[in-house]
């Protein structure tokens, strides 16, 4: 979820992440950039944030008992680029979670052996995406094809080394 910048865009978010929460029992998340923060202690410099203007974000958290997903690193997602007494810090990005225990939901159904399982089509999706480049053949510094893992290699090897030792690697750019 990304590109919410209107007050209006947002509350319908809140109503359909209220809507979600109070017609599903099943757990589930919601992340991205919310483009609020939920309280005035994420957000540093800048001008100065009102209640008013995260009070309906937190109200929305608040009554779909949604609880955040905790990162490590810096508490800020969102800086304006300034390195000097200007700059402002924000924690926009964010993933909420209806379950307290979602990271555990996930870990016991990730192991599940039964395809109809929701988790267990993304693991073989993700697998699936997890294919190593290959080449079968490319174009040797001769015009030739170099076939094989060993004449792939060896053709890669000497394309580089050319480069970083004043070779001659522009002589054919048929290749290109």
């Amino acid at each position: 979820m990304y590109d919410i910048y209107s007050a209006n865009e947002r509350l319908e978010l809140w109503n359909d992440l209220y809507y979600i929460t109070h017609n599903h029992s099943l757990p589930w998340m919601e992340g991205g950039d919310f483009n609020v923060i939920l309280s005035a202690k994420e957000n540093i410099g800048g001008l100065p944030v009102y209640p008013q203007e995260y009070e309906d974000f937190a109200f929305c958290i608040n009554s779909c008992e949604l609880g955040d997903v905790y990162f490590s690193g810096s508490p800020f997602t969102c800086w304006d680029g300034r390195v000097d007494a200007r700059c402002i810090f924000k924690r926009l990005d964010r993933i909420v979670t209806k379950s307290e225990d979602f990271m555990e939901v996930v870990q016991q159904n990730w192991v599940v052996d039964e395809y109809e399982d929701v988790f267990i089509q993304l693991k073989i999706k993700q697998k699936s995406r997890r294919n190593r480049l290959s080449f079968k053949r490319i174009r040797s510094s001769n015009s030739d094809w170099a076939e094989g893992d060993v004449e792939i290699a060896a053709e890669a090897i000497k394309f580089f080394t050319d480069q970083f030792t004043g070779g001659n690697i522009f002589d054919n750019l048929s290749i290109l």
